[in-house]
């Protein structure tokens, strides 16, 4: 049973939102299944009843970062000995071949050790069939690669900055490019777009404040706007903002004028709505809106007070999920809102 189910005034497809504590884990996009690291194993249990199913690593592989597809198929893991030494897991969650991804493609578990390999960071494609990772260099130019699960073959999608990968590096997948963002001395004062087939970076917004960046929260799946946040030097993150992409003046604007919080968001499968978090009136909530015309279809509470760090959040069908990035990254805490 949740713990709130609040009735709402609605002007859209939702009219109320169920609000109920997730279990400590990481949390599938359908909001049915939890993920968690026990002594070299990720172990998958459904979050209502059933048993769990455990899936070996290899030997001293540690978990430290976990990440659902977006369409719940497929576990992403990185694990090693430390933070410059990890293996790439691709675990299919109804059992079934775990594949490794290593620098030249994508091999069986059982017939591959895992390579190791020294990775900023890693994320999905929107369409669940490839995973984006980008190696970290000393070098100027660095590569942003794709590992795709139906070839198991390991491409490049296009080049960025050296400095880029050894700072906090942040990737977004779109249908049609790539968003991305740092905190790099030189890279770290744009966000990034890099259109798909072009491997070409551009420019798409500027925090023009001394010694600033801009913090990336999500991309639009069709490709049509980011949302980021400015970050001051000190760390400090101010509102959350909407650049559109295809704009020819990548015009940028605040989300949600009445609050000056930096929110998680996750746009709707289809991209026509997006939910995002945000304190309102002193007050956690999740707050969805229609894309096109920017208007809000509902707000709700959430537990707890304003997170150090914006929120992890996925959105399948009607299920949002909003998860902890700030803490313990293999086994969050998080919310499941329900859609009604």
């Amino acid at each position: 049973m949740s713990d709130r189910s609040v009735p709402l005034s609605a002007a859209g497809d939702w009219t109320s939102a169920d609000v109920q504590p997730g279990p400590a884990g990481i949390v599938s996009p359908a909001g049915d299944l939890v993920a968690t690291p026990a002594d070299g194993r990720i172990c998958f249990a459904p979050i209502l009843a059933g048993e769990a199913t455990c899936v070996e690593l290899a030997p001293a592989d540690r978990p430290s970062f976990g990440l659902f597809s977006p369409d719940g198929a497929w576990l992403l893991v990185l694990a090693g000995p430390d933070e410059h030494s990890r293996a790439a897991y691709v675990i299919p969650v109804t059992g079934g071949v775990t594949h490794v991804i290593g620098p030249t493609g994508i091999d069986d578990l059982a017939t591959t050790p895992p390579p190791h390999w020294d990775l900023a960071t890693a994320a999905w494609t929107v369409d669940s069939s490839a995973v984006l990772l980008a190696p970290r260099t000393d070098q100027l130019d660095a590569a942003l690669l794709a590992a795709d699960l139906g070839s198991k073959r390991i491409g490049e999608v296009g080049q960025l900055f050296g400095e880029m990968t050894n700072a906090d590096l942040r990737i977004r997948a779109s249908a049609v490019g790539v968003a991305m963002s740092s905190d790099g001395p030189s890279s770290g004062q744009f966000l990034w777009w890099l259109g798909a087939g072009t491997k070409v970076l551009y420019r798409l917004a500027r925090n023009e404040s001394s010694g600033g960046s801009v913090y990336l929260v999500a991309a639009d799946p069709r490709g049509q706007s980011v949302l980021s946040c400015p970050r001051a030097a000190d760390g400090t993150l101010g509102a959350i903002t909407v650049t559109s992409v295809q704009s020819p003046q990548t015009v940028s604007a605040e989300l949600l004028p009445d609050s000056k919080s930096c929110g998680g968001a996750a746009f709707s499968p289809d991209g026509s709505q997006l939910a995002v978090t945000a304190m309102l009136d002193g007050r956690s909530s999740l707050v969805v809106l229609n894309v096109a015309s920017g208007r809000r279809v509902l707000t709700a509470a959430l537990p707890g007070a304003e997170p150090a760090v914006p929120a992890s959040v996925t959105w399948w069908d009607d299920v949002v999920v909003v998860s902890d990035a700030g803490g313990d990254q293999v086994a969050p805490s998080s919310v499941i809102v329900r859609l009604r």
